[in-house]
């Protein structure tokens, strides 16, 4: 019997409901991108507003589909609400109202991340990865523009761009000729990292929306535009971003392979957890392994830092964690972590004091359980799981992985770029999706 992936044509709207929908989402794709946000008096007044503006209207647009997931969102908050009277005893008067704007970004972000959810599984899968194709195109091809002739303009723009943002412009072009051979573009963004994912979310749209995701002839096509994506905007990112997506394609459907996947998800903590003991030998090894990608600050505050830092937050507040978006009540432990792996030795230009604990570890799988503690952890995601069944995504566990794979290569967690990310992963296979003929339909019958 046949698992209807996808809801009939015209279950959620129209064909100008879904046009409008992925106006939108190229919209949401260029807020991403750029990541503007309105500052006042040197602080952020609203993130990300290209980015909010257009899920606010995307949310709108699937406002019936999103009032399924109202109840389970209520919960949600009532949780978030009391997470900090039950903390109460460990976070301080200024802890407890940065927890509770956190809990309101984490909200805004997750409900923008369910409008996207009902758009790609209901949109056509053609038109889908017809539209990120195209799209990832234009910004290959604006990267060429800005790496053959046209720096200078593009660098002058971005300067205009972000010039009252008070985020300044990526300029490692020494870092960059000698990890990579060549200056990064950044198509306006302020760094190339942007770029490279924003080129990768695209990619990973498009090749989950291929028809037979997963067979050799897709697998051909999203490898060939995973290499021109690394070609033009190189990130040791993509790797976390493959696999992401094979964890996707070859998810396993029985009982018995998804056993297998929580046990080797268990090994692999447990693995994380063993390996922090030998930290020093680790770097010698990726430096050996990985090169000069290796050997830098961002590699150490991306991807070695969060095991130690997460066990660490762990182990004194268990239950609860530090409370979401409370970021700089984990600082002392994280600048520890640096202080005892030697890392601001090696990169004294992270031992800045205005630098923020999220500039110092960008890990969103390992903040997710800093912010919520083990119990807490456990029980958010359950609800997302609980969350993304009522939007329709047949296997959200899956989606959940994947998610968390990508956000370890640099996360926030509780901001919408994030959860964007997990958005794309709940595009259901294309294969699944296909109608049965009528001969087929008559026979099953």
């Amino acid at each position: 019997m046949m698992n209807h992936v996808y809801a009939p044509p015209h279950a959620h709207g129209s064909f100008s409901r879904s046009t409008v929908g992925l106006t939108l989402l190229v919209a949401f794709f260029v807020g991403a991108h750029l990541r503007l946000s309105i500052y006042s008096g040197g602080s952020v007044l609203i993130p990300q507003f290209i980015c909010l503006a257009a899920g606010a209207a995307l949310a709108a647009l699937y406002h019936r589909a999103l009032l399924k997931a109202l109840p389970l969102m209520l919960l949600l908050a009532a949780a978030l609400v009391l997470a900090p009277i039950l903390n109460f005893p460990f976070l301080s008067t200024s802890a407890v109202f940065e927890t509770y704007k956190g809990s309101i970004q984490l909200l805004v972000s997750m409900t923008l991340m369910l409008a996207v959810a009902a758009l790609v599984t209901t949109v056509e899968p053609a038109r889908l990865a017809k539209l990120s194709t195209r799209l990832w195109l234009f910004f290959v091809l604006l990267a060429l523009l800005e790496f053959v002739a046209l720096r200078d303009v593009f660098e002058a723009i971005s300067q205009a761009i972000y010039s009252a943002s008070g985020r300044g412009v990526y300029n490692g072009v020494e870092r960059d000729q000698l990890m990579y051979g060549q200056i990064r573009p950044k198509v306006m963004a302020t760094e190339p990292s942007f770029l490279a994912t924003t080129l990768l979310c695209l990619c990973t749209m498009a090749i989950l929306s291929m028809r037979s995701a997963g067979k050799p002839h897709a697998v051909r096509n999203g490898l060939l535009m995973l290499a021109v994506t690394y070609l033009v905007c190189p990130s040791m990112i993509i790797v976390f971003f493959m696999a992401a997506i094979a964890t996707w394609m070859y998810w396993p459907r029985t009982k018995k392979g998804r056993a297998l996947v929580l046990f080797l998800l268990g090994g692999a903590l447990v693995s994380t957890l063993i390996a922090q003991s030998y930290m020093t030998q680790l770097a010698a090894l990726s430096k050996l392994a990985l090169g000069d990608h290796g050997a830098t600050g961002s590699f150490f505050g991306r991807i070695a830092v969060g095991p130690s830092v997460g066990i660490d937050v762990l182990e004194r507040y268990p239950l609860l964690g530090v409370g979401v978006g409370n970021a700089e009540a984990a600082r002392p432990i994280i600048d520890s972590n640096w202080l005892n792996k030697g890392a601001f030795a090696l990169f004294p230009w992270f031992a800045d004091p205005t630098l923020r604990a999220n500039d110092l570890m960008s890990n969103g799988f390992w903040w997710q359980w800093i912010y919520m503690g083990a119990v807490g952890g456990l029980l958010f995601m359950a609800l997302t799981k609980a969350l993304l069944r009522t939007m329709g995504v047949v296997l959200p566990f899956r989606a959940i992985v994947c998610a968390w794979i990508v956000w370890y290569a640099g996360a926030a967690f509780v901001d919408p770029i994030s959860w964007f990310a997990l958005a794309i992963f709940c595009i259901p296979p294309r294969a699944d999706a296909e109608l049965e003929s009528p001969s087929r339909t008559l026979v099953a019958l």
